[in-house]
């Protein structure tokens, strides 16, 4: 007899903005899970809610 399985998915919008104040300097932002949706990427643990993380670029060039 022949089970079937199926494998859970998920759909992870995000965005990602970036701001350059001058040639060599730039401010970041990035949002994931703008559906706010629970997401599974390794089984068993759980990711919740939205999140953002904002940064600062800087090019030594």
């Amino acid at each position: 007899m022949m089970t079937e399985r199926t494998m859970a998915s998920y759909l992870d919008l995000g965005a990602y903005a970036e701001y350059r104040t001058a040639k060599n300097f730039a401010f970041w932002l990035r949002g994931g899970n703008l559906c706010n949706k629970v997401i599974e990427r390794v089984p068993f643990v759980a990711e919740k809610g939205i999140s953002i993380t904002a940064g600062i670029c800087l090019d030594l060039r």
